[in-house]
Formats: structure tokens, C-alpha cells, sequence
């Protein structure tokens, strides 16, 4: 049913596209389009990430096994991501340390680019308007750790078990405002899980959240 969908929704993005690139619109008409647009989009994401789920339920997605520079991959998300956190003068800082130190893993380039984007976009999300969001990369001896820390509203005690679940917002109206789903990190988890992996957070109401991602060196996937 997912991928039936898909077909339609690209057709009325593409029509959307069309008519506020090429037609003189007034600007009440071109407001309603935008709508269009951006309830869409928020469609075409939420298929996707069914997708993704299903498919991780039935086992069959399978990791690619190759050799990803964690440095490279942050510094490209980190980039992509900059113009979203401009919007709310939020300051993305991404530090290794030490900074010789080599931060090649075997793992899977799009999923761990996937999962490591999700989690800085819930920092910009979820932010304070001229607040930070800070990302580090650490090595220890069986893991290399990846830290996604803001000073944003935080999440309360009791929900932190529960952010994992499918579909639980702490704050439904402000997901919604922000566009959330309630499934990026129900899949980020899974992402982790492919990956043999493990991420713990926490945080604190009124203070910021932080996110841990602990990735072994080497895993057979």
C-alpha cells in the first residue's frame, strides 16, 4: 500500500512545484499551494518511514558492509542541515577528539547518515532560538561514540523510556509543529540495532537533551 501511494503523492509535488515556479498566482492562492505542498511532503515522509519499519520487521533489510570516515559523513549531515538551524539561530558544532585520531568504522554509509541526520535535526527541532547543538565524536577501546547534545526544552523523566516507542510524541502539538511523525527515532533505534550498535540519552526539562550512539569498530552485519 506504501509504495502505491507514492505514485500519487510525487504527482501532487510535482504539481505543486509547477504552479508556484511557473504561474502568476496571487498571494492568498500561492498560501494554499504552499499548504499543499508541505502536508505532502510531511505524507510522503511518513511512507517512508513505514517502509522503513516494515521493512525491519520482516528482516528483510540488509546493511551494507563498508568502511565509512564518521569525520566525512558528520561534517556532510552537519552541512546539509546548516540552513535549517540558521532559521533559528542555532550554532551547529561538531569537535573530535583527539583530532589525528582515524574515526573509520565498517558500517553502512546511508544508514548511519540517515540516523545521525534524524537525531541533529531533532536538536534544531526541539531547540532554543539562539542555542547551540553540539556534536562530538570519541573513541574508547571497543566503541566509537557519537554525542548529539543541545541546550533546548529537554524531555521530562517519565517519557524517556517511551521516546522510542512508535508514534509517542511527549508533546503532540508540538510535533506537529515541527512536523514530527513520532517514528524518527523508533527507526533510528532500528537503524542502530542493523548496525549492532546502542544509543542511551538523556536529558533534562529546561536544560537540553543528549543523545549517545555507541558503534563498535568492527561488526558483522
Amino acid at each position: 500500500a506504501a509504495h502505491e501511494l507514492r505514485t500519487p503523492i510525487s504527482v501532487i509535488q510535482s504539481h505543486c512545484e509547477y504552479c508556484l515556479d511557473e504561474l502568476k498566482l496571487t498571494d492568498s492562492v500561492r498560501e494554499e499551494i504552499e499548504i499543499i505542498y508541505k502536508k505532502t511532503t510531511y505524507i510522503g515522509q511518513l511512507i517512508s518511514q513505514l517502509l522503513t519499519i516494515s521493512r525491519t520487521d520482516k528482516h528483510s533489510f540488509k546493511p551494507q558492509k563498508e568502511e565509512v570516515d564518521l569525520t566525512l559523513l558528520i561534517e556532510s549531515v552537519i552541512e546539509e542541515l546548516q540552513q535549517k538551524a540558521a532559521y533559528k539561530n542555532i550554532s551547529l558544532l561538531f569537535e573530535y577528539i583527539p583530532q589525528n585520531e582515524s574515526y573509520i568504522i565498517q558500517g553502512d554509509t546511508m544508514l548511519l547518515m540517515r540516523m545521525i541526520y534524524n537525531l541533529i535535526e531533532n536538536a534544531i527541532n526541539y531547540g532554543i532560538n539562539g542555542g547551540c547543538v553540539w556534536v562530538n565524536l570519541i573513541k574508547n577501546q571497543e566503541n566509537t561514540d557519537i554525542i548529539i547534545k543541545d541546550n533546548g526544552i529537554g524531555i521530562e523523566k517519565e517519557h524517556l523510556d517511551k521516546i522510542w516507542n512508535r508514534f509517542y510524541r511527549v508533546d503532540k502539538a508540538r510535533s506537529r509543529s515541527v512536523g514530527g511523525t513520532g517514528l524518527g527515532l523508533a527507526i533510528t533505534k532500528h537503524m542502530i540495532k542493523a548496525l549492532n550498535g546502542n544509543i542511551k540519552v538523556e536529558s533534562e526539562l529546561g536544560v537540553g537533551s543528549k543523545f549517545i550512539i555507541e558503534l563498535p569498530f568492527n561488526t558483522e552485519l
